[in-house]
């Protein structure tokens, strides 16, 4: 199965991300990821047997805790506003974010799952 870690987005955001996308969905044929599916992924993972997923539960289960506040910070298209292909966002969630995922990243490290260099940075 294909893993990843992530945060769910608090409603109140997903439902003013919503608003603000139903105006831009107009500006650009692109095929857009509803609402209720966006989330911050801490960290992807990638193919992890069925049988060990147990292993995988016990140890991200300490990093369980209150989700660190987000913002997005920008917005904007990739390659440009002319030809978008991709509808991008910034978030920022400060230090705690980022201690999470380095906390993420060690802990499924420990199962052998291979380290990201440079996985995040601040805005």
């Amino acid at each position: 199965m294909r893993l990843f870690t992530a945060i769910d987005l608090p409603v109140e955001m997903l439902e003013k991300i919503g608003a603000f996308l139903a105006r831009l969905r107009p500006l650009a044929k692109l095929r857009w990821t509803p609402v209720e599916n966006l989330h911050i992924t801490t960290k992807f993972i990638g193919e992890w047997p069925e049988a060990r997923i147990g292993e995988m539960i016990a140890a991200l289960e300490p990093l369980v805790t209150n989700p660190p506040h987000i913002a997005i910070r920008g917005v904007g298209w990739f390659p440009n506003t002319r030809r978008p292909h991709t509808f991008w966002a910034g978030v920022d969630g400060g230090e705690a974010l980022v201690a999470l995922a380095r906390s993420t990243e060690q802990a499924v490290a420990r199962l052998g799952v291979p380290v990201e260099i440079g996985f995040i940075r601040l805005i």
